[in-house]
């Protein structure tokens, strides 16, 4: 049991009141007794029964594995189509773990055994993030203690250099037909590739309807130049309305990478969203519309892809200030001698009376 420290009715309130120390926290409570004999009792009994409940409650989590949890979390709220695969390698690498023999550095080691050489961004996404969603479920159901999870350390923007728009135009310049209307389409409105391919529209109109975006599970309406919209009414369509006969990212790169090999030129499709979203800061476009307009969950996602540029600033100019400083300095100094010759400042000097 415990120990603990009791005290006399006084600043506390008209009872006796107790200290004592419980999952390395300090804690207090009245006893509501008035004489200490009784408060003595009261202490010990509570202190009998809270230790008593936490064996208990530790007996029925030994019995919680991981695979148990993710089962309950599931059923609770279902993962994103996205996400069930990030989930399956959790179950597979931990489902037989017990919730409470689950610690930060085992997760720390889960991440770097399933994403080996990725970064430390895709180790928190696609491990820390949702196995500490599924701990903070089975905390709350009090099948384990409550797990801070804290994460790898990314940067707090993106080290990948924008697109270049000649090396989009070059692209352009070798392809024609899909082909050409994929690239397109992702330059102009910087979809992720697996949502581009998604698109779809009504024959013999150029408007392209919603897309949903997989990594948000929302709707985006995006948004082409008339150009585009015409070159998408004149466009076949693929298995029913779709724009691109690939369902996949890797019948894309099938011919993107040998071309993008046998032009020289480092490109690929997520680079056009970064370049989006720059365009969208030189543009100073708000940061909510900005969001809306590339479909970013929220605007620190947006603030990642953005790649600033400052200009450079009007009036810092130390050669200028320079100059202004000693035109003033002139003025001053002009000013005081009009004042001590007696608002003359050349020539020659009045004779005395």
């Amino acid at each position: 049991m415990a120990k603990y420290q009791l005290y006399p009715p006084g600043k506390r309130g008209p009872s006796w009141y107790f200290r004592f120390d419980f999952k390395g926290r300090r804690l207090e409570r009245p006893t509501g007794e008035l004489d200490r004999e009784s408060a003595e009792r009261y202490v010990i009994q509570y202190l009998a029964d809270l230790y008593k409940a936490k064996e208990q409650q530790a007996a029925r989590r030994e019995i919680v594995t991981f695979a148990d949890a993710l089962a309950a979390y599931r059923a609770f709220k279902p993962p994103r189509a996205v996400d069930e695969p990030l989930f399956d390698k959790l179950e597979q690498r931990l489902g037989d773990t017990a919730v409470t023999d689950i610690d930060h550095s085992l997760l720390v080691d889960t991440a770097n055994a399933l994403y080996f050489r990725r970064s430390n961004a895709t180790k928190n996404r696609s491990c820390l993030v949702p196995a500490a969603a599924v701990l903070h479920y089975a905390a709350s159901q009090r099948w384990c203690d409550w797990l801070r999870v804290p994460l790898f350390k990314v940067p707090l923007k993106t080290n990948r250099r924008p697109a270049s728009t000649d090396d989009v135009m070059r692209l352009l310049a070798e392809v024609d037909g899909p082909k050409w209307l994929i690239i397109a389409v992702i330059f102009e409105t910087g979809l992720r590739i697996t949502d581009a391919l998604y698109l779809t529209a009504d024959r013999g109109e150029g408007k392209v309807n919603a897309v949903r975006i997989a990594k948000t599970d929302d709707w985006m309406q995006p948004f082409f130049s008339e150009e585009l919209e015409a070159k998408v009414a004149a466009s076949e369509r693929y298995d029913g309305d779709h724009l691109f006969p690939w369902r996949t990212r890797s019948g894309v790169y099938k011919w993107l990478l040998p071309l993008r090999r046998r032009l020289g030129i480092h490109w690929h499709p997520h680079l056009s969203r970064h370049a989006l979203a720059t365009e969208l800061l030189r543009r100073g476009v708000p940061d909510r519309d900005a969001a809306a307009y590339g479909g970013w969950a929220d605007t620190k996602s947006l603030h990642r892809y953005q790649q600033h540029a400052p200009a450079r600033l009007v009036g810092r100019s130390a050669y200028a200030l320079l100059r202004d400083y000693k035109e003033q300095e002139r003025e001053r100094v002009k000013s005081l001698l009009k004042i001590v010759g007696g608002g003359k400042t050349g020539g020659e000097p009045e004779e005395s009376q």
